[in-house]
């Protein structure tokens, strides 16, 4: 096993899905690979597929799902932790456009 890093960590990374000219594990079509296809999104990324060389660690961009009108520079997120009445402290990840964030006032 290897930790790899992404640029957040309010996201989700997983095994992509390949297409006829695309191998990857994830869809089980290439087995004895250096090379993995996985997916990549969080709250201000759009969905990106990277072609990931486990033998050099290197990520390569093969795919970025278009956003009409997506400015990514314009958002950042933030992860707290909230204490619930029963005592119970959960984890909200928080997406906002930094240029309306304010420290107080409600939450959706």
């Amino acid at each position: 096993w290897r930790k790899t890093a992404w640029p957040s960590q309010n996201c989700c990374v997983y095994t992509a899905v390949a297409s006829s000219s695309l191998s990857c594990v994830g869809a089980n079509q290439a087995f004895d690979t250096e090379e993995l296809l996985v997916s990549y999104m969080s709250l201000t990324t759009p969905k990106t597929v990277y072609r990931h060389n486990m033998a050099t660690q290197g990520n390569e961009v093969v795919k970025v799902v278009p956003v009409k009108g997506f400015e990514p520079d314009k958002y950042a997120t933030m992860r707290i932790e909230v204490t619930v009445r029963d005592g119970t402290k959960v984890p909200v990840s928080i997406a906002y456009r930094k240029d309306l964030r304010t420290q107080k006032g409600p939450m959706l």
